[in-house]
């Protein structure tokens, strides 16, 4: 068997699912998966049985492992042969579930799992410059220099999450609060998410994004519409922090005077505190229609652009998300229902307040659904 540390992401994930689910078979996995889980199911002919993620913050987070039980009981309800749970973690934002205990519920429903499937992702010409910088890090990593450069890194993210936090208009993303099942859950101290005030960042987090780059040289992992993420790593010291801090305590300091000079007199015009994190939300709020055909059915059918507000009762032949939270609202094969279509709308309404992904039309003007006739002659993926 091939091993999984020579596969480049995304083929890894593509590979790891098709050593463990066989055409037909299930695969559990949330609903935040990165996308190329879709592109395993349609190379593998799996079927998805979904489970929703906790949402806190407007982030999709990880999942618990009541959630996990539930799906593969379901899954076990309705006759399905379930190949493999895929769990999300950590996410992008560091949030990283109870693995060991999804594990145990794991390992109680299903049979261990083995194949050689991974041996389709290999290559007789890999590259050489990645594979020495991998061989580079894992000696690092056993050096006595690594737990050193480990513990440094610690401290300095504590720091950053202290200095960070206490700026007007950021809070500093933690674990949910006040959501079962979330007990066992961790967060990846390294990575720092900034929730911003939209009173004080206007521009959300891709205007903070721009401005750091453009006049401090600071570059974040990912900004979004309302956050912006930043991953510090042993080769970031003081100054790097130092340099963050102060470059964000001056955009919240120019958002503050720009608040003050627009409001009437005698209001102050400061905004309030940002609130603390928000008790998690369960991601089954957002609309999503139900299954019609797998992936692979729905990605090999014969399909066709139509326009958005006609794609309401077809079946998808695209996967559409939305950030935040980075769920998708349809994925191939699955119903676009009313309130789907709706939410992708709105989502194409919303301009610079949203990011859209996997749609060919970006614009979310059109939409690419399964032609009428295929969908009677297809299986149905599960829930």
């Amino acid at each position: 068997m091939a091993s999984p540390a020579f596969l480049p992401v995304p083929w890894g994930l593509v590979a790891a699912v098709l050593a463990a689910v066989a055409p037909g078979q299930t695969l559990l996995l949330p609903r935040n998966a990165h996308s190329s889980a879709v592109a395993a199911l349609v190379a593998c002919g799996g079927v998805p049985r979904w489970v929703e993620p906790v949402v806190a913050d407007g982030l999709a987070a990880g999942v618990t492992t009541a959630a996990v039980a539930a799906g593969l009981a379901a899954a076990a309800a309705a006759g399905e042969d379930v190949g493999a749970v895929l769990v999300v973690a950590p996410t992008y934002h560091g949030v990283v579930a109870d693995v060991a205990g999804i594990a145990r519920v794991v390992a109680a429903h299903t049979p261990a799992v083995g194949g050689d499937s991974l041996a389709v992702g290999t290559t007789t010409s890999p590259s050489w410059l990645l594979l020495g910088s991998i061989d580079a890090a894992v000696a690092w990593a056993a050096s006595p220099a690594a737990a050193a450069a480990w513990g440094a890194l610690l401290r300095t993210a504590a720091d950053a999450r202290r200095r960070l936090s206490a700026l007007p208009g950021v809070s500093v993303m933690d674990l949910p609060r006040g959501t079962d099942g979330t007990e066992g859950w961790s967060l990846d101290p390294s990575r720092l998410t900034l929730l911003l005030d939209a009173s004080v960042f206007p521009g959300g987090g891709w205007d903070v994004d721009d401005a750091l780059i453009e006049r401090w040289g600071v570059y974040a992992e990912l900004p979004t519409a309302a956050a912006v993420t930043f991953v510090l790593t042993p080769a970031n010291g003081a100054a790097d922090v130092d340099a963050l801090v102060t470059a964000m305590a001056t955009l919240a300091a120019e958002g503050l005077a720009a608040v003050s000079a627009a409001a009437p007199a005698g209001t102050g015009g400061l905004p309030m505190p940002p609130p603390p994190p928000s008790a998690g939300a369960a991601a089954g709020a957002l609309p999503r229609g139900p299954p019609a055909m797998t992936p692979r059915d729905a990605f090999f059918a014969a399909k066709a652009a139509v326009p958005l507000a006609a794609a309401a009762g077809r079946v998808a032949a695209e996967t559409v998300s939305v950030y935040p939270p980075g769920i998708p609202l349809v994925v191939p094969g699955e119903v676009v229902t009313p309130a789907v279509a709706a939410a992708l709308a709105a989502a194409g309404e919303a301009g610079g307040g949203v990011t859209v992904t996997g749609a060919a039309d970006a614009t979310l003007a059109t939409l690419r659904v399964v032609t009428e006739g295929e969908r009677g002659r297809r299986r149905r993926g599960g829930g």
